[in-house]
């Protein structure tokens, strides 16, 4: 798979061992970056150089989430671009992996975790051992999961539906169709059966 991956760049000799975990995780896991930023980075931090015209990077940094079946991101710093980024990608229905080194409390109190998005998986972690363990389950289970896409023709009255609960619920049409869907696999008997009998 491909992954994108992003943090702060304040304070990142602090966190170098923690982001480049991520990194060596995702690739000891036969992944491939879309955009392999982190060491050139932490190599001016090391110089104290500041990273100039850090705005030419948007359309490269947008460009690599689209590019990316999965994303990433360390939160630990609070940064508004990482806010950006996150948004951008769950917009796209990237999966997408928060992660970071704060208390239970602190993480709820994110304001991304009032996000209802069924693409948003939110953990913290205490080490490196366990933030290894974090993202490598989530490559797992993401590589597991195949996709696909179709289209759909609605009544307007469904569209309305959906247009209404999206509002209200705070999630994009695709999920709310999604859990309507898995909802109604649940209790289908007939269906939960031919899922029992296979091998």
């Amino acid at each position: 798979m491909k992954v994108f991956f992003s943090c702060s760049t304040n304070d990142i000799l602090k966190h170098r061992e923690n982001y480049e975990t991520i990194v060596k995780t995702i690739s000891e896991e036969g992944h491939e970056l879309t955009r392999d930023w982190l060491k050139r980075s932490v190599d001016l931090a090391a110089k104290n150089e500041p990273e100039l015209n850090r705005g030419n990077h948007y359309s490269s940094v947008m460009s690599a989430i689209i590019d990316a079946d999965v994303v990433i991101f360390d939160s630990t710093v609070k940064s508004m671009s990482i806010g950006h980024q996150l948004t951008f990608a769950l917009d796209k229905s990237k999966p997408a992996l928060l992660l970071a080194n704060i208390s239970d409390k602190a993480m709820e109190d994110l304001f991304i975790s009032g996000s209802k998005s069924s693409f948003l998986t939110m953990k913290n972690y205490a080490n490196a051992k366990d933030l290894k363990a974090l993202v490598k389950d989530f490559l797992t289970k993401s590589s597991s999961k195949s996709k696909v896409r179709f289209q759909i023709v609605l009544d307007k009255e469904q569209n309305d539906y959906l247009e209404w609960a999206a509002f209200k619920y705070k999630k994009n049409k695709s999920d709310i169709v999604k859990v309507s869907l898995n909802n109604s696999a649940e209790q289908d008997e007939d269906y939960n059966q031919r899922l029992s009998n296979q091998p």
